[in-house]
């Protein structure tokens, strides 16, 4: 075909170094169309079928809540937050059923947690980088906290960049030690 034959013109004119740069690439080449054949043969073999609604439910009446999701936070009962957790809660950083035997966490206080029952725990964890600023916070920072979440509460950084992420991180270079710009 042209295309090999074009391959073959410009690898002939390549020098050693080239050469073998070309003939790995080239492997490469061969080796990901043999993996896209197969992937292509293996799914027209797959043997589950795509799910399907099983159920339909009419949504045209008017949605009616509990009375209880009314209450103001603060007011549910230990036992109505473990209902709610057993029926309702999925955890994303532990196992599902680990929600059975955790704490009912009531406050934060510096670096401590207290739950629903008065016992205080060290917060190792600084809440899986989400407070590591601990729990007891300034009024400045509660306030620029209450700003950022009415312009624009969170912004996944793989999609964009902010001004505050931009100034914090510049503010950061500045005051630590060393050489923390990203060269």
């Amino acid at each position: 075909s042209l295309f090999l034959s074009a391959k073959v013109v410009v690898k002939e004119s390549y020098n050693s170094e080239q050469k073998k740069h070309y003939e790995a690439i080239m492997s490469v080449a061969s080796v990901v169309s043999s993996i896209r054949s197969k992937a292509i043969k293996a799914a027209k073999s797959w043997p589950h079928t795509a799910p399907t609604l099983s159920k339909i439910i009419d949504n045209k009446p008017a949605l009616t809540l509990a009375p209880e999701h009314e209450l103001p936070m603060g007011s549910w009962s230990s036992e109505q937050i473990r209902e709610a957790t057993t029926e309702s809660v999925m955890l994303t950083w532990a196992p599902g059923k680990a929600r059975h035997g955790l704490p009912i966490i009531t406050k934060g206080e510096g670096v401590f947690l207290f739950d629903d029952k008065g016992n205080k725990f060290l917060d190792w964890t600084s809440q899986a980088i989400c407070s590591n600023a601990g729990y007891t916070l300034p009024k400045e920072v509660i306030e620029g906290t209450m700003k950022q979440m009415q312009d624009l509460p969170f912004v996944y950084g793989g999609l964009g960049i902010t001004e505050v992420r931009a100034r914090l991180s510049n503010l950061i270079t500045q005051i630590l030690p060393g050489d923390l710009e990203e060269s």
